[in-house]
Parts: structure tokens; C-alpha cells; sequence
């Protein structure tokens, strides 16, 4: 098996794939199981300005994601996949994930990653993008994160919510709820809030 490189491994897993890319096994029916588990965790979050969608792949959750924000933004490794967020919003700007995140500090009131850190397996990259993440928040704003509880396979490390906060590096932050969800399996999921306090 050639080593884990995640832009290659995710592009050539959309192009082969499409929309259903995320999805367990890329199984269409286990991607509308997610979204159905997943849309009501969004509706959780609060109204805000402004809100960024962090590997937002195609957007299969924008319009749920509207609901909570008057301005998207969307960022992820696969421009193509960003290529058919802009086709089906195009309202929502986009950018393509490099690091430090191309936006300014204090930007969004709200962050949505949906089992995305998870697939980040070097700790330096991790360590680097929850760091922008805390840059990017406003005082008050918080990281709402989806994530596995388990390490399946070569591309998922399972961290905990006080794991990311800490990587954060604000100055003070609070997991503000946390509960378990059964996303492909009983409590295979878990669901957080990180707040910049």
C-alpha cells in the first residue's frame, strides 16, 4: 500500500466516487442515513454572521448549514468537489485548504467540521489547523465538531473533544456539551462544542 497522502486519497476517492465519497464504503444509502443522524446536530447551532464550513467536500450540508448563518463559507482539499458546492450554491465562497487558513482573525462565529479532523493523521497538521481555527473565532464563537470515537483504518486517528480545544491554543476555551450519536453504528460518533471563551 503506498503511504497516506490525503489530497491524493480524497481526490481520487471523489472523482471515483462522487458525492457519496464520504459515505462508509461510499454507499449512497449510508450517506442519507448520515445526513438524516447529522442535519438535526445542526440545527443545534446557533444563529451567527457568519459561518465556515471546514471540509465541506461537496456541501452536502449547506442548506441545513443556511439555516444557522447569513453567510457560508466553504473550504476542502478536493477542488473539485468545491467545483460542485459552487454549481449547486453559488452563493457560498470557497476556498481550497492551505495552511494558515486564507482568512482573518476573529472572521466566523461559528466553525463546522463533520468527521473531518479525524482523517488529519499528522499531529503537526492537526496542531496547526485547530490553532487557525482559534485565530479565526470570534471571542464567544465555538468549533462544532463531528467526529469518530474509534481508529477504523489508516486514515482515521479518534481524538477527543478536550484534545482539540487544547490544540486550539486561545486562551481560554470550554467544551460546552458533548453527547454520542449513532452515525454507522452505536456511539460510533460523537458530537461537540468547543467555545472560544
Amino acid at each position: 500500500m503506498k503511504p497516506y497522502n490525503p489530497d491524493e486519497y480524497w481526490r481520487e476517492r471523489y472523482l471515483s466516487n462522487g458525492r457519496s465519497y464520504v459515505a462508509r464504503n461510499s454507499d449512497p444509502s449510508a450517506s442519507k442515513i448520515q445526513f438524516d443522524r447529522i442535519a438535526p446536530l445542526i440545527r443545534k447551532i446557533p444563529e451567527v454572521d457568519r459561518l465556515l464550513d471546514f471540509g465541506s467536500g461537496p456541501g452536502r450540508f449547506q442548506g441545513v448549514l443556511g439555516e444557522r448563518a447569513k453567510e457560508i463559507e466553504a473550504i476542502d482539499l478536493v477542488p473539485d468537489a468545491l467545483d460542485d458546492l459552487r454549481k449547486a450554491y453559488p452563493a457560498t465562497k470557497t476556498s481550497v485548504f492551505e495552511l494558515p487558513l486564507p482568512y482573518g482573525p476573529e472572521s466566523f462565529g461559528a466553525v463546522w467540521a463533520c468527521t473531518v479532523l479525524q482523517h488529519v493523521v499528522d499531529e503537526k497538521i492537526f496542531g496547526a489547523i485547530c490553532r487557525e481555527i482559534g485565530r479565526i473565532l470570534v471571542p464567544g464563537g465555538s468549533f462544532f465538531v463531528v467526529d469518530d470515537t474509534r481508529a477504523r483504518n489508516f486514515h482515521v486517528v479518534a481524538r477527543n473533544p478536550i484534545k482539540i480545544g487544547l490544540a486550539m491554543k486561545v486562551a481560554n476555551c470550554k467544551v460546552a456539551g458533548m453527547e454520542f450519536v449513532d452515525i454507522d453504528s452505536p456511539a460510533s460518533h460523537y458530537f461537540c462544542e468547543i467555545r472560544k471563551v
